[in-house]
């Protein structure tokens, strides 16, 4: 059963939660002009983004390999930076987060997927709500003595473009069969 909250009760900036269905994730409604900051760097602004929400619903509600997060209880909110993340020297697109204990007064959700603005300059619709696929196959949810663990999936495919084009995405498999 999904967790009841009430869209009435204030959260900061003026955000109001929205509550799915029964055995519905809840998905945070962004406020305007709200922002939040999570973790360190206080460059690192984020923003509610509607835009993004209404698109991760819709993946959620349609897409079999999310079915585990629209059964779920689970709270997703969906966040804009003006960020030019990089990891490794490469430009981060997206970011699913498992949100921290710590965070939840500022930011009321089991998990934030943020969008950095500046990297995905120039990306059509369907890249993004691929992105946005991606990122919330990050959300893992399991029971756990009657309640739910939350989690987040690392990539099963971590490797080479090189080693991917040669000999395919499963090669390790192969050599050991």
């Amino acid at each position: 059963m999904s967790r009841a909250l009430s869209p009435t009760s204030p959260l900061p900036g003026g955000a109001r939660l929205k509550a799915g269905p029964v055995k519905q994730a809840t998905h945070l409604e962004p406020p305007s002009g709200a922002a939040f900051s999570l973790g360190g760097a206080m460059a690192d602004i984020r923003t509610p983004s509607e835009r993004y929400a209404l698109i991760g619903r819709e993946l959620v509600d349609r897409e079999p390999a999310l079915a585990h997060i629209k059964a779920s209880e689970a709270t997703l909110v969906y966040l804009s930076s003006e960020a030019e993340k990089r990891s490794n020297g490469r430009p981060v697109l997206g970011q699913c987060e498992k949100v921290p204990s710590k965070w939840k007064w500022a930011v009321p959700a089991d998990f934030a997927i943020t969008v950095f603005e500046p990297n995905v300059e120039g990306l059509s619709d369907e890249q993004l709500r691929i992105l946005l696929y991606h990122e919330l196959l990050h959300v893992g949810i399991e029971p756990k003595d009657g309640k739910e663990v939350y989690r987040i999936v690392p990539h099963d495919v971590e490797d080479f473009l090189a080693v991917v084009e040669r000999f395919g995405n499963r090669w390790a498999e192969a050599l050991a069969s």
